[in-house]
């Protein structure tokens, strides 16, 4: 390393010492993927300086400055410039960038001039920008390419684990080899041998065959959870390599972390009336979750309830942390030809997956009760009606839920009916022995096998013994 005004004089340069009281920093690696992708690996320990909040010498890599960061870099052979990019990502020391000595670039960027030795086994590398004082002052370094034995796979492909522990989390375990690869000598007249592909094993059991060799990277993305061994083989056109050093692993999940239930409250009661049942909700609001993996999580929001004297079971999910459910749909359910309910109390909480493990609510389930008895119009006193009405839908048009009332003067069976243009029934709202009184039904846009009809025109028709009435709604979607 050097340090100076750029005019070939030297403010400060690295002794020989230095190669031994800071090793730990002439063995930190720079690692330039052919994908584009970059790599600060820095080891056990390197150099600290007080810039990061230490005293300075060997010490364990602090981060954003440790490699731990996703970084690429590219290249600009006419100019002679290289440039990495990613958080905390440098060549030679951390601190210099482009403008200033703080380990802070802008844009997480830093561009370096640099000349290839002639022998292609190192290069010359120089940054400048850092001191506003003086313009051309630069930092200069020298980099060795790692040369990599020929006679043993294992000297040139290396493993990364996801974690410090050896351990995967998910199943994207990364097989990465560094640097030029270059086969053993092994015919007498001193040629290279040809690599054709690597093989990749779990234990004794091939997993990924002729991989090609200038791939480095391999995402084992189907492997199942529990122990593997994983070792790699080149394959040349004389044979193959001594297999290469082994990865031990355990896959497994960890999962989601606990939601926590925020709304509507316990205990909570859903009163639904003609008034509010074109236009009210009831919204479920929960804590995201975390994932330890980063997995996507999907939550489902769900509740147990009696259902004409059956347990039953509703869900609905989501990868949002909420839901909202409208007055129309819990009327269209509860007031359902044949199978009508008053009142319905739910015992509600909300689970997370990340597709392998589910994680429900610490603070669930909570009660909801949801009555549509307002809807089954008052039969007593005054509100007895004098005369049979079929009323006009509401909304109308309407996208998917109406509501639709009517009004009995006597006890009497009453059918009402949806049928499209051509006169085809797609729906049979109401069918049964009705006492004297306002009714109120709701229809969400399905046949009788539950499907969704299309948009259009449709007629619904209020037959009893003595009164008929039609009357059109348009549904659009």
């Amino acid at each position: 390393m050097h340090y100076g005004p750029g005019d070939g004089t030297t403010w400060w340069a690295n002794s020989l010492e230095d190669v031994t009281t800071r090793a730990c920093l002439f063995d930190d690696e720079y690692v330039f993927n052919a994908d584009g992708s970059y790599n600060n690996v820095l080891g056990a320990d390197t150099w600290l300086e007080t810039w990061q909040g230490v005293d300075e010498g060997c010490g364990a890599p602090i981060a954003p400055h440790d490699g731990s960061n996703p970084a690429t870099w590219t290249v600009d052979e006419a100019a002679g410039t290289i440039t990495i990019s990613g958080l905390g990502a440098f060549l030679g020391l951390a601190k210099v960038h482009n403008s200033g000595e703080d380990g802070a670039p802008v844009d997480n960027m830093i561009t370096y001039n640099y000349s290839l030795y002639g022998d292609g086994n190192g290069m010359d590398v120089t940054v400048s920008g850092f001191n506003s004082g003086v313009p051309d002052a630069v930092w200069s370094f020298k980099f060795d390419k790692i040369q990599t034995a020929n006679s043993v796979l294992s000297d040139f492909i290396a493993f990364t684990h996801p974690t410090e522990e050896n351990t995967a989390f998910d199943h994207n375990l990364v097989l990465r080899h560094n640097g030029t690869v270059f086969p053993p000598l092994q015919n007498t007249d001193d040629t290279r041998d040809v690599l054709l592909h690597y093989k990749v094993l779990d234990y004794a059991t091939v997993i990924a065959d002729e991989v090609p060799f200038t791939q480095q990277e391999l995402n084992l993305i189907d492997e199942e959870w529990g122990e593997h061994e994983y070792t790699v083989v080149a394959m040349y056109d004389e044979g193959a390599s001594n297999p290469s050093n082994v990865v031990s692993v355990n896959l497994f999940n960890n999962p989601p972390s606990a939601v926590s239930l925020v709304a509507p409250p316990d205990n909570t009661t859903i009163t639904i009336t003609p008034d509010n049942v074109g236009t009210g909700v009831t919204m479920g609001i929960w804590t995201p979750a975390a994932d330890p993996d980063n997995d996507p999580l999907l939550y489902t929001l769900y509740g147990n309830f009696d259902y004409l004297g059956q347990e039953a079971y509703w869900d609905s999910s989501t990868s949002a942390t909420s839901l909202t459910i409208t007055h129309a749909y819990w009327a269209a359910f509860m007031m359902t030809e044949g199978q009508e309910v008053d009142e319905l109390t739910f015992a509600w909480s909300v689970q997370a997956s990340d597709g392998t493990d589910t994680t429900h609510a610490g603070n669930g389930p909570r009660t909801l009760i949801v009555n549509v008895n307002a809807m089954y119009m008052d039969v007593d006193g005054d509100n007895i009606p004098d005369e049979f009405a079929l009323y006009d839908n509401y909304p109308n048009p309407f996208n998917p839920v109406t509501s639709i009332n009517y009004d009995i003067p006597e006890a009497t069976d009453v059918t009402l009916d949806v049928y499209n243009l051509m006169g085809q029934r797609v729906r049979t709202l109401v069918s049964r022995h009705h006492e004297p009184g306002r009714y109120s039904v709701v229809w969400d846009g399905t046949n009788d096998f539950g499907s969704p009809i299309a948009s259009g025109m449709y007629i619904f028709k209020i037959q009893s013994k003595d009164f008929m009435s039609i009357k059109k709604m348009l549904l659009m979607k």
